[in-house]
């Protein structure tokens, strides 16, 4: 029996192996590119922010609080019960 569990053992070892391999490239790029991604989505909205700040004079411009409007209806079983406007 211990023959048999070490045979299936090296089998499914070798039968991993290859993916193993590339996994680990193929996430650590995943990984660098969503960073990546995610830098230059800071530094848009960065550039935004300041171009609305020079089009009204060096400040931001108040922002507008609009009322709370959901668009479903509240039911006493419902998940967002505790939602306050």
């Amino acid at each position: 029996m211990d023959a048999q569990v070490h045979i299936t053992a090296k089998r499914d070892a070798d039968d991993f192996s290859p993916f193993q391999h590339f996994r680990v490239p193929c996430l650590s790029q995943t990984v660098l590119v969503g960073l990546l991604n995610a830098k230059s989505m800071a530094d848009e909205h960065e550039a935004h922010l300041e171009h609305i700040k020079h089009e009204n004079g060096g400040d931001l411009p108040p922002r507008i609080k609009y009322p709370c409007k959901l668009p479903f209806s509240l039911s006493t079983s419902s998940l967002f019960e505790r939602i306050r406007c």
